[in-house]
């Protein structure tokens, strides 16, 4: 059972009964990422880095190690729209581990030696990142579907920016955004909501409230992006609107792309690489924010084999809404219900999935409302979006 409780400083805690288990998961949610940046600096990510350096009341060394000594496993991770820290330990300890991460993100100290540190540990990610054609593809997609808005600021920022971070500029940042307003605590495992909340009342009891974050809405736009590489393999994205997580033609889209380009009986599969050969990796995605959404196909292949593969391409994407069967719907849809029940199966913190569908969508909805959307969607949904998509 799923239950939710907002505190007066407008902090909400989620928790997700799961009787019998004896783990239990932790997920503080803040609101902030990216792309609510005044201008591409990479704050939000160093500001993740950091506050694992050390408090005003624990040492670098005990955030981490409390947590680990016990057996359990921490960590983070800054998105384009929020910034999350996790904790997984055993039922016992999730008031300790809860402690933990409050502390870190009401608390830190942002000393400037430790800073220095963790900027020369950013800069080598983001190196990293630079010799991965697939993050080199991603940020071209971005720039070109929204290029100078803010959602196209990159979470690590940029080395030049990420060099001159100051300790006065991560606090600004936590001062303006580490709000009640802008964080969601949640937890799963065998516990007590009631008994969870106070143990919230009691971590955060001298948060400022704060006020919700405000996103610059982003306009899709559309262009032409190129980078050039050394590399053996071509690779192209083309990317097209598509829809938000909290827009319920999401359903329909998802379909569309999995019948296009999702598994070796998709579309673009058959046709470009089964029967033509043009490439050996050809596929779809969607990606979604909270305003706006990518509907985009991914292709490698050699330069020479791409300029005949675009063209099919092409082709296909152009001729979709006016040849789908019903045949290919409901196998799209079998398989898309497969991969919501295998993720939720398999997944590994429940409480940040629900932090994050509350994040989303204000909401919670179980998984087989999911499932009843997908189940609803119809051939001329379908067909209505993949219009939308080709125009």
């Amino acid at each position: 059972m799923i239950k939710i409780t907002t505190l007066e400083n407008g902090l909400r805690i989620v928790t997700e009964s799961l009787p019998g288990k004896r783990l239990a998961d932790l997920c503080l949610l803040v609101q902030v990422g990216s792309r609510h940046e005044k201008v591409e600096g990479g704050v939000a990510h160093a500001v993740e880095h950091c506050v694992f350096n050390g408090t005003a009341n624990r040492s670098k060394e005990k955030i981490t190690g409390e947590i680990e000594k016990r057996g359990g496993m921490v960590n983070a991770e800054t998105s384009i729209e929020s910034t999350n820290y996790t904790a997984l330990v055993l039922k016992e300890d999730l008031g300790e581990a809860l402690d933990i991460l409050a502390d870190m993100v009401q608390n830190p100290n942002f000393d400037k030696k430790e800073l220095a540190k963790e900027k020369k540990i950013i800069c080598q990610e983001l190196k990293e990142c630079a010799d991965d054609p697939e993050s080199v593809l991603a940020e071209a997609t971005i720039k070109a579907a929204y290029d100078g808005q803010p959602i196209t600021h990159l979470t690590g920022g940029r080395l030049a920016q990420v060099r001159q971070m100051t300790p006065e500029k991560l606090r600004a940042f936590v001062n303006e955004h580490y709000t009640a307003a802008n964080m969601i605590v949640s937890a799963s495992g065998d516990i007590e909501h009631e008994a969870f909340v106070q143990m919230c009342e009691k971590a955060f009891a001298n948060i400022k409230s704060g006020e919700a974050v405000k996103t610059v809405p982003a306009v899709y736009e559309g262009s032409f992006e190129a980078v050039g590489r050394v590399l053996e393999q071509l690779k192209v994205e083309i990317a097209f609107k598509g829809y938000s997580y909290r827009d319920e033609n999401r359903f329909a889209g998802q379909l569309a792309a999995d019948i296009l380009g999702d598994g070796f009986s998709s579309r673009l599969v058959n046709e470009v690489r089964e029967k033509r050969g043009l490439a050996y990796d050809i596929h779809t995605w969607t990606d979604s924010f909270c305003d706006t959404g990518l509907f985009s196909v991914k292709v490698s292949s050699s330069p020479k084999q791409m300029r005949e593969a675009i063209p099919v391409i092409c082709e296909e994407i152009l001729k979709f809404s006016h040849t789908l069967t019903e045949e290919e719907l409901q196998q799209a849809k079998r398989q898309y219900i497969s991969g919501v029940l295998f993720n939720y199966k398999k997944m590994t913190n429940h409480a940040a999935a629900n932090a994050e569908k509350l994040f989303e969508r204000g909401v919670i909805n179980p998984v087989e409302k999911t499932l009843e959307a997908i189940k609803a969607v119809t051939k001329e949904d379908v067909i209505r979006v993949a219009d939308r998509k080709s125009v």
